[in-house]
């Protein structure tokens, strides 16, 4: 018996994909590059909207509230254009070029150019290479090529002496592989990620060829797509045009949704939404069958597609709590010292670059911390940095904890109903850093596979001095599962 669920038709009207045109207005004739895209952060949609405009921008530059007013000014009135596909996308200045602009001419900014000039929207960093600049800006040159990562490109671990020309850095530490053995059926790097995601979504086989292959790690989490391959520095799509010819209709939709649900379960999605073939539209591009779809595991062998039926897969939601980087699972593969992709939720939160509190995410929107972060700060400006083992500050680290009677906490603190005591497992030494406000207290699930926030910190939490214990107190998140739902919902 089988299912049929149908959709009412809905008619919306959808805006065309963003392309690029050429660079035209004369007042930035002086940028470095001579291509840009509409609509600007302001609404523009056209040269000529832009033209009509610029005289209140000319008037901010004429005023020189800021020596590099100009620059700025035709930056975001003509942001440089990245091509890509599906579509194109602007290129902004960075976070800091914004401030200094604000910090010198916020006070002459018209309500509607305030209201669209908000910096927490511009990236941390405009280029590659700007964030080893900010580095040896900081006198953190030791940090450059020293195998940890510390910028979200690697461009700090890119282009060192120990990684040869053709290979890729295997996310961790100083060790290379050659880009042919990435996805050869072979574990090379120590971590295994070279055999991690050989098979995933993209839009399109040239989105993935324009971005970096020098690492393992994705750039982006993609949840829709074509069903991409990755063999040995190859990329190309699969075809399902064999399924097509071989298969019964029934058969070959059992097929479709079996292939598509373990390969969104493998890329630590929760399942799949939907699959469909299409036609490939792309030219020049290799392509892999499913050398035999109804065995118990698939291999793939590369064969021409002459009709370029393919696979397209959408999948759910990310399933929380996943190591996704860890090939294997539970504690004891856990360093004390994080390593890349450790603990992905974990959020070092910013109040105006400075790090003053942590946070956790709890979905795609939403980070879950302590009020007393916020307390008499309510104009303040914030930032969320995920994916950081290693700020100018410290090492992120773990503490290993155990449950302990609320007495021993009720001298370090008022304690409440709300309350979760603990001691660490090892000893004193176990801290070397003390523990910031919304830092998490994280439980390893039965399946030995997911972790579930179980309480935050409320207030910083120091290291105990030499041969004194002292106790380490949260508060409990299953009091607030209820608030948290109807808040994200």
């Amino acid at each position: 018996m089988s299912t049929t669920v149908t959709t009412p038709m809905t008619t919306t009207a959808t805006l065309p994909p963003r392309s690029c045109s050429p660079l035209e207005l004369t007042y930035c004739k002086h940028l470095s590059f001579n291509i840009t895209s509409y609509p600007n952060i302001f609404g523009h949609q056209s040269l000529g909207e832009v033209e009509e405009d610029v005289i209140a921008f000319r008037e901010l530059v004429d005023a020189e509230c800021y020596r590099l007013a100009y620059d700025f000014v035709c930056q975001v009135l003509q942001p440089a254009c990245v091509e890509g596909t599906p579509e194109a996308t602007i290129k902004l200045p960075c976070r800091s070029f914004c401030r200094e602009f604000w910090s010198g001419c916020g006070n002459r900014l018209p309500d509607r150019i305030k209201n669209a000039l908000d910096c927490s929207n511009f990236p941390e960093y405009a280029d590659e290479g700007s964030c080893v600049r900010d580095l040896q800006n900081k006198a953190l040159s030791p940090r450059i090529c020293d195998g940890i990562v510390d910028c979200p490109d690697l461009s700090d671990e890119k282009n060192c002496a120990y990684c040869q020309e053709d290979h890729m850095h295997c996310g961790i530490g100083r060790t290379c592989i050659p880009t042919s053995k990435r996805c050869d059926g072979k574990a090379d790097c120590p971590n295994g990620l070279d055999e991690k995601d050989c098979l995933f979504l993209a839009q399109s086989v040239s989105s993935v060829k324009n971005q970096p292959i020098d690492t393992p790690l994705s750039v982006k989490y993609t949840h829709e797509g074509y069903v991409i391959f990755n063999e040995k520095g190859t990329v190309g799509k699969l075809c399902i045009e064999n399924l097509n010819a071989t298969l019964p209709q029934t058969e070959m939709d059992t097929v479709l949704q079996t292939a598509a649900a373990s390969l969104c379960t493998l890329l630590t999605y929760n399942g799949m939404s939907s699959v469909e073939m299409r036609i490939d539209d792309e030219e020049d591009v290799e392509y892999v069958h499913m050398e035999d779809p109804l065995a118990s595991e698939i291999s793939f062998v590369r064969a021409p597609c002459p009709s370029k039926q393919v696979m397209y897969v959408r999948c759910a939601e990310l399933e929380c709590g996943i190591q996704a980087l860890k090939t294997k699972t539970g504690t004891k593969v856990l360093n004390k010292i994080a390593e890349p992709g450790d603990w992905p939720w974990h959020v070092a939160l910013f109040k105006e670059d400075t790090h003053v509190c942590d946070a956790t995410l709890v979905s795609s929107n939403w980070l879950l911390t302590t009020a007393s972060c916020f307390q008499g700060q309510p104009k303040a400006e914030w930032s969320a940095r995920l994916g950081t083992v290693r700020l100018s500050r410290d090492l992120l680290q773990r503490v290993q904890l155990k449950y302990s009677a609320m007495e021993k906490c009720e001298n370090i603190s008022i304690a409440s109903v709300n309350g979760i005591c603990t001691d660490a497992v090892y000893s004193t030494d176990d801290c070397n850093e003390e523990e910031l406000a919304g830092t998490p207290m994280i439980c390893l699930l039965p399946d030995e596979r997911r972790w579930a926030l179980a309480g935050v910190s409320s207030w910083r939490i120091a290291c105990s001095k030499a041969a004194i214990e002292r106790p380490r107190l949260y508060d409990k998140v299953s009091s607030n599962i209820a608030w948290i739902k109807s808040t994200i919902a």
